[in-house]
């Protein structure tokens, strides 16, 4: 007979859905550095090419070379196990060779944004205060202006993304602009060619033995809090995520993969490392932005490519161009960090068949914390879900008030276990406390401060997020459900909901919507209330939309970040 009394975190349903094989194992996950895991999954495919940049192709076996010439050369600079090393890199064969390079020698690499301004990096800086800083020319002036307000004396590293490119003429008009900008380097002892000049094939270097556990790499996040904070992580709990992406993946090795996510991002780390540990033909470019997306589709027309819904949404905007492209090579169209849209999932899915591609959008969630990705969902899963836990993650709901483990179907907030879990948050024990919380075993989850569901297969629902909800009357508020429903019409371009505090009925919504400029909003605000009052009922409608012909504010990884919004309505409601 069935124990009915059994939690829905003790029955494992998300490994019924994922084909094992005889080495699915927790005891067999991988306990070494990123090099050596990678240098494993390498060593038949030597030959092929795995790095193409600029049309230049570099096969495995030279990128593993120039792995070694630059570990042998960071020696030789004093980069020793245990130091912090900050990598403000734009996606470039330099930057891998430097990651690698780094996890080698039991160094720690830190990602800085390359887009960040000098207060952001300052604050980056002050957090984990690195020993040295490679950077890309155009940062310099940044970093420059920010380590003066802390520790001058952090050694900066500069080199041109032309350094890989083997044309002069784009080197000299790629230095003028670097001069005019004031980015440009006077100093070549500073430079990383004459470091790499400086270390010759004699230099030796030591390489310390992995011990689990132990800190590899800082990346930055605003986490369940939104407050910004380095968070700590291992290389063995990323090669437990590549290896668990193994029984999810339909990608072959040799197959081209766009990466087109930055590196300083978790998920863009993650997805490089899946890439090449996968023997893929991977297409580094600098083209970062959404509105490159469909270019570097066209160009690359890759069997693989991750983005968050920011970047298909350019589906939705440019159809025509989407409908242009070659997509017959697709089979692991991915869309991560948060979830989509059901409506705008089905428009891009009709481009996508249109356009040849032999699957649907998968979608998910990730968050930092775990190395990125958490659940799945692909096309064998119900449309609107987030899918179910990646293999080797458990999940289970929680109330919001007693962290008492909930039944299948119940709301709640969406604590994640998993071999990808972070460290805990940089020289920030009081931000760790809050989302490590321990069961009556003494077993460590993260508290991703999602709100969700999960039903009888192990599918999960995504609610919104516990930090954004709010109560009108007596309703709980879940800004994404209002997002989710207004986003999807005509003359909506994005949406964020915040609120205000009500004597009366505790909060009310506040809509902020991009539109164009010759949008009708009278007539809009009428289409927005009807739908709102017709799904979500009287208390999500809005105390006040607010209309904006500029773009809504987004946060460093391209999600749209609600915070300075909300942040602006408390201040206006004080004024009031």
């Amino acid at each position: 007979m069935e124990n009915i009394n059994i939690k829905p975190s003790e029955m494992r349903l998300n490994e019924k859905y994922f084909e094992k094989d005889e080495n699915y194992s927790y005891d067999k996950l991988p306990k070494g550095n990123l090099y050596d895991f990678l240098l494993e999954k390498n060593a038949n495919h030597m030959n092929d090419v795995g790095i193409v940049f600029a049309g230049k192709e570099i096969t495995y076996e030279e990128m593993h070379t120039r792995i070694d010439e630059y570990a042998r050369a960071l020696y030789k600079k004093g980069v020793r196990k245990g130091d912090i090393i900050g990598l403000c890199l734009a996606n470039t064969p330099e930057a891998l060779y430097l990651i690698y390079a780094i996890n080698k020698l039991g160094a720690i690499a830190c990602q800085i944004n390359p887009m960040d301004n000098s207060f952001k990096i300052m604050r980056d800086l002050e957090i984990v205060k690195p020993k040295m800083i490679f950077t890309i020319n155009e940062s310099y002036k940044n970093i420059k202006k920010a380590k003066k307000n802390i520790e001058d004396s952090i050694d900066v590293i500069v080199f041109p993304v032309v350094q890989s490119i083997d044309n002069e003429l784009i080197h000299v008009l790629y230095g003028l602009k670097q001069v005019v900008t004031g980015n440009a380097l006077f100093n070549m002892n500073n430079s990383l060619k004459k470091l790499l000049a400086d270390a010759t094939e004699y230099d030796k270097a030591e390489y310390p033995k992995y011990v689990p556990d132990t800190l590899s790499h800082i990346v930055f996040t605003g986490g369940s809090s939104g407050t910004h904070k380095g968070v700590d992580l291992s290389s063995n709990a990323l090669n437990s995520v590549i290896r668990s992406t193994d029984y999810v993946k339909y990608m072959k090795e040799g197959d081209v993969f766009l990466a087109n996510l930055p590196m300083f991002m978790a998920f863009g780390l993650f997805t490089m490392h899946y890439a090449l540990c996968n023997n893929s033909r991977v297409e580094l470019t600098l083209n970062l932005l959404p509105k490159d997306f469909i270019k570097e589709l066209d160009r690359t027309k890759p069997a693989g490519a991750f983005g968050g819904p920011i970047h298909w949404d350019e589906f939705i905007k440019n159809p025509e161009e989407a409908k242009k492209l070659d997509l017959s090579n697709m089979v692991m169209p991915v869309s991560g960090g948060e979830q989509l849209v059901i409506e705008k999932w089905e428009k891009i899915n009709e481009i996508l068949l249109k356009c040849g591609a032999q699957s649907k959008l998968w979608n998910g969630l990730g968050a930092s914390e775990m190395w990125a990705p958490t659940t799945i969902a692909r096309n064998d899963n119900t449309v609107g879900t987030i899918g179910r836990a990646m293999p080797f993650n458990t999940v289970k709901i929680v109330d919001l008030n007693s962290e008492r483990e909930l039944g299948f179907n119940e709301v709640g907030r969406l604590y994640i276990k998993g071999p990808g879990m972070m460290l805990g948050y940089h020289a920030n024990p009081e931000e760790t406390k809050k989302v490590f919380k321990y069961d009556e075993n003494g077993e460590k989850w993260y508290d991703s401060g999602d709100i969700a569901k999960i039903d009888e297969t192990g599918e999960i629902t995504f609610v919104g997020r516990e930090k954004r909800c709010f109560v009108c009357g007596v309703d709980n508020i879940y800004p994404e459900q209002i997002e989710n429903i207004v986003s999807d019409i005509d003359g909506v371009n994005s949406i964020l909901v915040t609120h205000i505090f009500d004597p009366n009925i505790q909060n009310v919504p506040i809509y902020h919507i991009y539109v164009d400029q010759d949008i009708d909003t009278n007539s809009l605000s009428q289409k927005i209330k009807q739908r709102i009052k017709n799904t979500l009922g009287e208390s999500a409608m809005p105390g006040e939309i607010v209309y904006t012909y500029e773009p809504l504010p987004v946060t460093q990884n391209g999600k749209l970040d609600p915070k300075p919004l909300q942040a602006e309505d408390v201040k206006k409601y004080i004024r009031k």
